[in-house]
Formats: C-alpha cells, sequence, structure tokens
C-alpha cells in the first residue's frame, strides 16, 4: 500500500486529500514530501486571490500590485506595513496588523501551526544602531502572536526583523538570538521579485482547480522562498546575532 501510495502522491501533489491520508497512513516523513500540503494550502488561496482581483482584466489586480510596490519600496512606517500585509495575502496567507502598542508590525499566518511575524525597522536613520528595546520588541513577537492570533501553543512562528542598519547596541544583542534578520534592501528585492512570480503564474491561470497550473505555481513558490519552508530555510543563514555589528 505504501509504495502504490507514494507512487500517487508525487505524481499528484496537488491533491489535498492525499496530503491529509499522509499524515494518518503511517508513512514516514522523509518518504514523502509533507512539507507540501503547506505550499499546496498557499497555492489554493493564491487561487482565491486571484478570482477576487479579477482575471478577465488586469485593472483591479495591476492597482492592487502597483500599491503594494510602491508601499514596499518607501521608509514611512504605515505605507511600509500596509503593503507588506497585501503582499502576504496575495501569496496565500492570512495577513494581518495591530494598532495595540505592544502588537508586531503584519503578521502572514499560513495555519495554526505556521506563522511568520515581522518587525519592520523601515524608518531607521542612516548611521543609526539597533537598540536594545527595538530589540527586546522584536524578540517578543512569538509569545505576543500566542497570546491574540489563533495559532497553536507549539506553532512554527518566524520572528523576522527587517533593517536597513548593521550595527547594534550591546545591550540588543541578547534578544536577538531568536530573530531572523532580513536587510530592508534585500527585502525589496524578494517583495519585488515576489509580486512578479505571481504575476507570471496568474496569467497561466485557468481557472480553480487546474492541477497542471497548481504544481507548476508550487514549484515557484519553493524555487523563490515564498512558500514558509523555503523561507525559513533561505532565512536561516542570516541569524541577527551574526548579522550586527556590535558598538557600544
Amino acid at each position: 500500500f505504501k509504495d502504490y501510495f507514494k507512487k500517487a502522491y508525487k505524481s499528484s501533489p496537488s491533491i489535498q486529500w492525499l496530503n491529509q491520508i499522509a499524515k494518518y497512513s503511517g508513512i514516514k516523513a522523509n518518504e514523502v514530501n509533507l512539507t507540501n500540503k503547506t505550499t499546496m494550502t498557499l497555492i489554493e488561496r493564491l487561487e482565491q486571490r486571484l478570482v477576487h482581483l479579477g482575471t478577465m482584466h488586469n485593472g483591479d489586480y495591476s492597482k492592487f500590485e502597483k500599491e503594494v510596490r510602491e508601499g514596499i519600496s518607501i521608509n514611512d512606517s504605515d505605507a511600509f506595513e500596509e503593503a507588506q500585509k497585501k503582499l502576504g495575502w496575495l501569496l496565500g496567507y492570512e495577513a494581518d496588523n495591530s494598532e495595540d502598542e505592544a502588537a508586531p508590525d503584519p503578521w502572514w499566518v499560513l495555519d495554526s501551526d505556521h506563522c511568520i511575524v515581522f518587525e519592520d525597522h523601515s524608518e531607521a536613520e542612516n548611521g543609526s544602531s539597533l537598540s536594545p528595546k527595538k530589540a527586546r520588541q522584536a524578540s517578543s513577537h512569538p509569545s505576543w502572536i500566542k497570546d491574540n492570533v489563533d495559532v497553536n501553543e507549539e506553532a512554527n512562528i518566524i520572528p523576522i526583523l527587517v533593517t536597513p542598519v548593521e550595527t547594534a547596541h550591546k545591550g540588543a544583542l541578547p534578544h536577538v538570538k531568536e530573530l531572523y534578520v532580513w536587510s530592508l534592501d534585500e527585502y525589496r528585492d524578494w517583495a519585488n521579485n515576489a509580486l512578479t512570480i505571481i504575476r507570471d503564474i496568474r496569467s497561466k491561470f485557468t481557472g480553480v482547480g487546474d492541477m497542471a497550473w497548481r504544481a507548476e505555481a508550487a514549484q515557484k513558490y519553493e524555487k523563490n522562498y515564498l512558500d514558509f519552508y523555503s523561507l525559513k530555510a533561505f532565512l536561516e543563514d542570516s541569524g541577527a546575532k551574526e548579522y550586527f555589528y556590535e558598538v557600544a
């Protein structure tokens, strides 16, 4: 049975019920790519987003894309965070933000077990350094998410600090050990590439449920670090503690 199932699973990775069976069939995680389930969740939501923005004409989609590109390109925190939230939504995450004082910047929830949460530092001045306060704030975001967002206590949460600064005060360093850091310029490059990839995927979209389209879209997500696990792997080489130069 396992051999037949693995063959079926590998030939049709976009069928979600096969992913569900894989979890309960006794097949080991290393025998099938169970992370494909999370990617396919995003792809199915991407279908919904594309339908919502319209596929017969480009007007609404192009307007939305322009808003995201422009918001990501400027340093104003409100505009940047709104564009970041919209980008997460388009990619298939459930994206949100909060005005509460202790809240993080936008967060992207894939499901109750997977979440990406941001601390944006887009307004940092040239030559400034990461402060202990900003570092503490960013490192506390996973706890805030668990207390305020519908995720499991053991959820896999990726806390990301997006910043243009490369130096940190000594008091900040103990708080960044568990963070992922993304330079502001590199994040912008990734975000703009993500929009380009989605536009290309959209150009081939024929309607909800096309398994060949889903499979190709999933491959593009994983190749370009748009899904949860490939993005996490991409960021794991940029641990915040090793990223910053210490200043007094």
